[in-house]
């Protein structure tokens, strides 16, 4: 995570983490994009970049693509905004969800 993230990245919340390489770079449209995981617990240090300790709920399923999930998320008459989570219980956060039926089903459990 990058500092001050530990602000909007909170014990309880669903992730999607998408790869970037290197700090700062932007997620490309064939990113890897991995299915909802829920955050366990944020650690900070002083000097130190805030972490996230993700737990999957279900064996790791494929990944799929940014352009996979912007889609999504603009079919469900959305955008992305790296700095302000969806709300849970968007249709938005469902449609994400949807991309991985097995994510989707446990987390209706």
């Amino acid at each position: 995570m990058h500092r001050g993230d530990e602000l909007t990245v909170r014990q309880g919340d669903e992730v999607v983490i998408v790869d970037v390489g290197p700090i700062e770079q932007k997620a490309r449209r064939n990113s890897r994009a991995w299915a909802p995981a829920r955050v366990a617990r944020v650690v900070t240090e002083p000097r130190r970049r805030p972490v996230a300790l993700l737990v999957w709920s279900h064996s790791q399923p494929e990944p799929r693509t940014f352009a996979q999930v912007e889609e999504a998320v603009q079919a469900a008459g959305g955008r992305i905004d790296w700095n302000r989570p969806f709300d849970a219980h968007s249709s938005v956060a469902k449609a994400v969800r949807d991309l991985w039926p097995i994510s989707n089903e446990r987390q209706a459990r």
